[in-house]
């Protein structure tokens, strides 16, 4: 996976302007009323995560719907089982 800390700042940036899928119009708004200004390709990568954020936000609004975030649970072991294992040298690699 590449290394994405050089540019959050993006996602703060987007987080700051609000994560609802964004016109140019506000952006443009934003950067006016902020005094930030941000380069062609900040613009359009903002833009581009806040189509993505509302999509997915959308897709997954459904609670039946599995969230793409969410850790999926290890089985539950009983104790009595590890020990039995541990004792016998049943072991897997």
């Amino acid at each position: 996976m590449p290394d994405i800390a050089p540019f959050s700042y993006l996602i703060d940036l987007l987080a700051t302007i609000g994560p609802s899928e964004l016109t140019w119009q506000e952006i443009s708004s934003w950067c006016g009323l902020t005094g930030i200004t941000l380069s062609v390709w900040e613009s359009n990568t903002i833009k581009r995560l806040s189509a993505i954020y509302t999509s997915c936000a959308n897709k997954y609004h459904d609670s039946t719907a599995v969230s793409p975030y969410k850790s999926v649970e290890a089985p539950k072991v009983k104790d009595d089982d590890i020990q039995s294992a541990l004792r016998a040298g049943n072991f897997k690699d």
